[in-house]
C-alpha cells in the first residue's frame, strides 16, 4: 500500500551553502561492496552536527505531518558522494527500492550548484511484477554489482547492469537543482539518472521510518 506521495520542494533550506560546503569537507567511506554506486559520509549528520540534524529533521517531518501531534520515527541521514567515471558504467544508478532498509519514506536534497540537470533522480515501474531484487535468482546480479562498486573488474558488467535496467520503464525524471528536496515512498523504484558530466554529485540523503497513533499516513488520510 502506498503511504507517501512523491514530492518536490525547491529552495528547501534557508542556508544551503552551509550544508553544501559541509558535504565537501567531511570524510567519506572507501568504496565497498554495496548495491549502490558512490560512498556515504563516514558519520551520520546527527554525529557531525546534532543541531543541524534536528533543524533539517523537523523541517522534513513537517512536510507531511502535523508536529503538534506525536510522531514516532527512526531516521538515518548522511551525505552521499558519487564521482564521475570515464568508463560510463557507474554514471547511471541501479534501479532499486529503499524499503529493504526498513524505512517507509526516503529522499535527497541536491547540493550541487552547477551539476548537469540529468544528474537528478528517475522513477520507474516494473515491466514484470514478479521481478524483485530479494529473490534468490537475483543474487548473482547483486554480487556482480557489489564487486564492481568495490573496484573489482567484473567481466560483462555493462550488460549485467543493462539487463537489469531493461526490466523497468522510466515514468518520471526529477532534475537536479540546487537546494531541491525530493522525497518519496520507500517502495517506489528509482535511481539517480546520471552522475553528471565530469563532476562529482553531492546529496544529503535520508531514510525515515515513520508512524503515528494520532494521524494517518499522508496517502491514507
Amino acid at each position: 500500500m502506498k503511504l507517501f506521495p512523491t514530492l518536490v520542494i525547491d529552495d528547501f533550506l534557508d542556508d544551503p551553502d552551509y550544508l553544501s560546503d559541509l558535504a565537501r569537507s567531511v570524510e567519506y567511506k572507501d568504496p565497498s561492496y554495496t548495491n549502490h554506486p558512490g560512498v556515504a559520509s563516514k558519520n551520520a549528520i546527527n554525529e557531525i552536527e546534532p543541531e543541524l540534524f534536528g533543524t533539517i529533521h523537523r523541517k522534513l517531518l513537517s512536510v507531511c505531518w502535523d508536529l503538534t501531534k506525536p510522531v514516532s520515527y527512526n531516521t538515518v541521514m548522511d551525505f552521499m558522494k558519487i564521482e564521475y567515471k570515464h568508463d560510463g558504467v557507474l554514471n547511471n544508478g541501479i534501479v532499486h527500492v529503499d524499503s529493504e532498509s526498513g524505512s517507509t519514506c526516503a529522499g535527497v536534497i541536491y547540493l550541487n550548484k552547477d551539476l548537469h540537470k540529468d544528474a537528478g533522480t528517475s522513477f520507474y515501474r516494473r515491466l514484470d511484477d514478479t521481478y524483485t531484487l530479494d529473490r534468490h535468482d537475483r543474487k548473482e546480479f547483486l554480487d556482480s554489482v557489489a564487486r564492481h562498486h568495490a573496484g573489482e573488474n567484473v567481466e560483462g558488467i555493462e550488460k549485467i547492469m543493462q539487463d537489469h535496467r531493461d526490466k523497468f520503464e522510466e515514468t518520471m525524471r526529477v532534475q537536479n537543482q540546487y537546494n531541491r528536496l525530493l522525497t518519496y515512498g520507500s517502495d517506489v523504484y528509482h535511481a539517480h539518472t546520471s552522475c553528471g558530466r565530469g563532476q562529482t554529485r553531492y546529496t544529503l540523503r535520508f531514510f525515515m521510518d515513520l508512524e503515528s497513533k494520532h494521524q494517518d499516513y499522508p496517502l491514507r488520510r
